[in-house]
């Protein structure tokens, strides 16, 4: 990373987003195993009770969705249709390869330039914004893909002030209905947001 990006990144100005190939040499090292382990179980299943409590049988949109991993915590029951994007091509054949359904799907692409092929009750960001350029146009763009009266669900990663600085960033424009912090035995800490566009 050059030095000028390095400093808008820490200084919230500039995603931390690699190129494509760093997530596939990422993925294919295994390098995001730890996203299956118990210390990241609380925050993946408060999405699940969002969506479970605000939108049962939903149609999900879950950008940056990696190998599935909020999937994997989900039943069947929860969802009518869920269909998830990753950058790392890596990432979505391993998805697919375990979890791919009659009702669940993964599509390798690139966030900014998708264009989905419905509407869906609910889309989710789920520790996937702060390693995207301009998340706030990224959410402009895409709501318009939310059926009337859908939510969108962010959860971020709690680190040093960054995430403060995304949060004001991608809320403009949307309504807050309810948040959670989730913090693991380890002191790793998430906050879970769900909104209504405005």
């Amino acid at each position: 990373m050059r030095a000028k990006d390095l400093v808008l990144t820490l200084f919230g100005m500039k995603a931390f987003q690699p190129e494509q190939g760093v997530w596939e040499e990422q993925y294919q090292n295994n390098q995001w195993q730890h996203l299956h382990q118990i210390g990241e179980l609380a925050h993946y299943n408060v999405i699940r009770g969002y969506i479970r409590f605000f939108k049962p049988g939903a149609d999900i949109l879950d950008i940056g969705c990696g190998e599935g991993v909020l999937n994997r915590e989900m039943s069947r029951s929860d969802y009518h249709y869920y269909q998830g994007i990753d950058f790392s091509d890596t990432a979505i054949h391993n998805a697919n390869a375990s979890l791919k359904n009659e009702k669940t799907s993964f599509e390798q692409a690139d966030a900014h330039a998708y264009q989905p092929d419905r509407q869906y009750d609910c889309i989710v960001f789920c520790e996937s914004l702060n390693c995207i350029n301009n998340p706030d146009q990224l959410i402009a763009r895409l709501r318009q893909y939310l059926k009337p009266d859908g939510i969108i669900i962010i959860s971020l990663y709690r680190q040093l002030w960054v995430d403060r600085l995304t949060w004001r960033k991608v809320q403009q424009g949307l309504t807050l209905i309810d948040q959670t912090l989730v913090q693991n035995g380890s002191g790793q800490a998430w906050t879970c947001k769900v909104f209504k566009p405005e």
